[in-house]
């Protein structure tokens, strides 16, 4: 059994734990955006681990039993942290977020590997590549063989695989493996303490999970994933890569299991980049956002390095329901979904318009395998069939690596001409599917396309929102070969319904080809309004497609001066109008705590209503100024007035209140709670009962001061009273 202990004790363990921080950890700090409500962390984190960053001049924080931190995450300000024993997760996260000099507090996420689904290990053909005589039609593989008559790779190019490393003497795939021209020697290696990276003898990459440079595969998977790549060819042994000659750098971060950890992925694309890597390949998710992977892959971006990413094997929408690093929304990233033998997206494969950008080839697919790990029950099968993302990210990182062995390796764009040219070459001949661009990878459009004829590539995840100087857009900006961009915007607000047809944009002008932010400045200040925004690249070649369309509305200006005062019958309302848009006004009204609700539907010049009441209580109302596009404004909101039905110095002057006077306080407080009763449940939520009771009590002055007038009148009201009290009880 688990000891939970008591909040004291967590928080004077922390205290001791961090004792020997330096005094500029402790100083205060702004925080960013963080991780709120971690969706599964118990089962999707590591539990006794964190990952924090100070500010970038208190140094490193230090704690009791912390764990390696590894020289990649070191250089982006990012250190693990171990969990005291007793101290859950989520108590942790929220007690170290509320540290002075943290910016920044996440869960160091578990990695899988994305759904790995062995096949019958008898199938050995490599239809993917399109190299089978009896191909479908249509054909879901990528065309390779007229693609190889160009090129068929070169061992300049890099391709880094953060894997569960490669089985580096096999047949097919050792005289592709990266051999490092610079590696480090022991006593070369800066101290721990420096922040820099050692790595000695690494001499075909290095094994993250225990710091030591044999990246050994003791799972299978990245060896898979290798001769995808880069298995050797036209060498008469076994299978073919996508690339005959590239170099391979396996970079081993998941274990015999298939798990690893965000802080090892960290270290890994530091790796990649700092050692000439071209492209990152990323079979393996995780359902958590983790900042500290995104600056990484921004590290990769800034450093010209593409990232290609497994788009997972889960049957979901990505779009709505994103898992990493598939979904970080950057430049250099490149998703990928599994499509089957026919083209079509497989029934396995997650989905994602706005998040997947392509899919290739992830079924019955034959690569290399280690001897000695099982394929299908076989430990001593060289060669296995794998399905999944797993196969298909690799297939989009060989087509980069093929198409980069062509291109000025000097030039610091060419990232981005590759990623685009994978982008604009995709065919749809086996039925468009729900990724980005619809179609899966084609490696003879890819290789052979002549350049000039291929338009640019759409912009993407547009997005909009209210900054002081009018509406700011950011979006992807996705191309290379763009000279020009242009936006477009439609008042929906002036539209039926609130829907933009073609016909109802409007351009904004042209943005500079590389732009990925304008400020529309028109919309200052305005009230009442919806847009909807749109942005597409150009070039000699054509127009991309439209980017995705971005909507921000601003509600009418909310009224102001709402005042409350009684008078006989109520409560009477004012207020000041200061919207020119809106449709309509919503008076809504609270008695006594209870949840505010709609008691009027007023013109938009409406400044004046009377609430007529018939219960007492502490009334509040608020106002809202609305729209039926834009909705409503904020709403000015009044302070609490009590209402009570009216009484005179001298005595009630209700018809009811002074009959009774004379009965004994008990037997007068019986009668007036069934009469009210009556009165609050049986007449006052009817029309015709209201103004009955309305016409009670503007009747009450003057009946009461005819009763008083003689003692006989007194004493038949009374009595009518009472029987009327009598009836009711029974």
């Amino acid at each position: 059994m688990r000891i939970r202990w008591p909040a004291l004790t967590h928080t004077l363990l922390w205290a001791l734990l961090v004792a020997g921080l330096p005094a500029a950890v402790l100083s205060s700090g702004p925080t960013i955006a963080q991780t709120d409500d971690p969706t599964g962390l118990p089962q999707e984190a590591i539990t006794d681990e964190l990952l924090v960053r100070t500010q970038p001049h208190m140094g490193q924080a230090r704690a009791l039993s912390a764990p390696r931190t590894g020289p990649g995450l070191r250089s982006q300000g990012w250190q693990r942290v171990k969990i005291p024993d007793g101290m859950d997760l989520d108590e942790a996260l929220e007690w170290q977020r509320q540290q002075v000099g943290v910016v920044h507090v996440e869960p160091n996420y578990r990695v899988k590997l994305v759904s790995v689904l062995p096949d019958d290990p008898a199938l050995y053909e490599q239809w993917a590549l399109g190299t089978n005589v009896n191909r479908a039609t249509p054909s879901g593989d990528i065309n390779a063989p007229p693609a190889w008559a160009r090129t068929t790779g070169s061992r300049e190019i890099v391709v880094a695989l953060l894997d569960s490393g490669v089985d580096l003497g096999h047949e097919d795939l050792a005289a592709n493996i990266w051999v490092n021209p610079t590696p480090q020697a022991p006593d070369t290696c800066p101290t721990p303490d420096s922040g820099q990276a050692c790595y000695p003898g690494d001499q075909n990459g290095w094994n993250f999970i225990d710091n030591k440079p044999d990246p050994t595969d003791d799972h299978g998977h990245g060896t898979h994933v290798a001769g995808i790549v880069g298995a050797v060819g036209n060498n008469g042994i076994g299978v073919a890569g996508i690339n005959w000659e590239v170099s391979l750098m396996p970079l081993k971060f998941l274990d015999e299991r298939g798990n690893g950890r965000i802080s090892d992925v960290i270290d890994a694309i530091h790796y990649a980049v700092d050692n000439g890597a071209h492209v990152i390949n990323a079979s393996y998710s995780t359902p958590g956002e983790s900042v500290a992977e995104r600056e990484a892959i921004e590290y990769a971006r800034d450093a010209g390095v593409l990232f290609v990413a497994a788009g997972g094997n889960d049957r979901r929408n990505l779009d709505e329901r994103p898992i990493y690093p598939a979904a970080h929304q950057l430049e250099n990233v490149i998703a990928v979904g599994s499509s089957t033998r026919n083209g079509t997206l497989s029934s396995t494969s997650n989905t994602g318009p706005n998040t997947l950008h392509l899919a290739a080839p992830g079924e019955g697919i034959l690569s290399t395998w280690p001897k000695g790990i099982s394929c299908a029950g076989n430990t001593d099968a060289s060669y296995c069939l794998v399905s999944g993302t797993s196969m298909s990210a690799p297939m989009v990182t060989g087509a980069a690596a093929l198409l980069w062995s062509q291109m000025d390796m000097d030039d610091p764009t060419t990232w981005r001409r590759v990623r685009e040219r994978i982008l604009t070459t995709t065919r749809t001949e086996g039925g468009a599917h729900h990724t980005l661009t619809g179609g899966i990878l084609d490696l003879d459009r890819l290789l052979n396309a002549d350049p000039a004829t291929l338009p640019p590539f759409q912009p993407t995840h547009l997005e909009v929102r209210s900054g002081d100087s009018g509406m700011e857009l950011s979006w992807l900006n996705n191309s290379a070969i763009a000279t020009g961009q242009s936006l477009e915007r439609c008042a929906a607000h002036e539209l039926n319904q609130g829907q933009c047809a073609e016909g109802d944009f409007q351009p904004l002008g042209p943005a500079p080809p590389q732009a990925s932010q304008f400020t529309d400045m028109g919309t200052q200040g305005q009230e009442g309004t919806l847009y909807t925004y749109r942005v597409r690249a150009s070039s000699d070649q054509g127009e991309s497609p439209w980017s995705n369309m971005a909507q921000i509305s601003t509600p009418p200006l909310a009224p102001t001066d709402l005042n409350a005062t009684r008078f006989s019958d109520g409560i009477r309302l004012t207020w000041t109008n200061r919207s020119q848009t809106a449709e309509r006004l919503r008076l809504e009204r609270s008695r006594d705590g209870d949840n505010f609700s709609e008691i009027a539907e007023l013109p938009r010049d409406a400044e004046r209503y009377e609430d007529t009441l018939t219960r007492e209580g502490d009334y509040r109302y608020r106002l809202c100024a609305d729209h039926g596009i834009t909705g409503c404004s904020d709403y000015a909101t009044t302070a609490a007035v009590q209402f009570r039905l009216r009484v005179s110095s001298n005595g009630s002057t209700c018809l009811v209140n002074s009959a009774t006077a004379g009965l004994p306080a008990q037997e007068r407080d019986t009668v007036l709670t069934a009469l009210r009763e009556v009165r609050d449940e049986r007449l006052t939520p009817h029309a015709p009962g209201r103004w009955l009771v309305a016409t009670y009590y503007r009747a009450s002055p003057t009946l009461v001061e005819w009763m008083q007038g003689s003692e006989r009148r007194e004493q038949v009201v009374l009595g009518m009273i009472l029987k009327t009290w009598e009836w009711v009880a029974e």
